[in-house]
């Protein structure tokens, strides 16, 4: 999430106290300062957010330096890597692969 807010100040703070967030890669690391996420500032002002379930699924998270990412952006890439057994229990969703017709040129009048 980019909140363009610091974790302590009071809007933000209503909102994910409200709704029972938890900054994910704060948690992880909470011995360590969090590093800045926005080129243009000293603070961590973007968030991956979610409740105490997804808190507990997750086995690693972190972010990226700054320049270092998918496309240029003056934010820093963060992620989280989840425990899917955790997250989703034993009997998660896995789609059956559906029936495919190869294209020939005969099919075509």
């Amino acid at each position: 999430m980019d909140a363009n807010a610091e974790w302590n100040e009071i809007k933000f703070k209503e909102f994910t106290d409200k709704n029972g967030l938890i900054d994910m890669i704060t948690d992880i690391h909470s011995e360590e300062e969090p590093p800045p996420t926005y080129s243009r500032g000293r603070k961590k002002i973007d968030y991956i957010l979610g409740d105490d379930h997804i808190r507990r699924a997750v086995v690693r998270a972190g972010a990226m330096d700054l320049l270092d990412g998918v496309s240029p952006s003056d934010h820093a890439m963060q992620y989280i890597d989840v425990d899917e057994r955790v997250l989703f229990g034993d009997d998660s969703f896995c789609p059956i692969q559906g029936y495919q017709r190869k294209f020939r040129l005969s099919c075509i009048k």
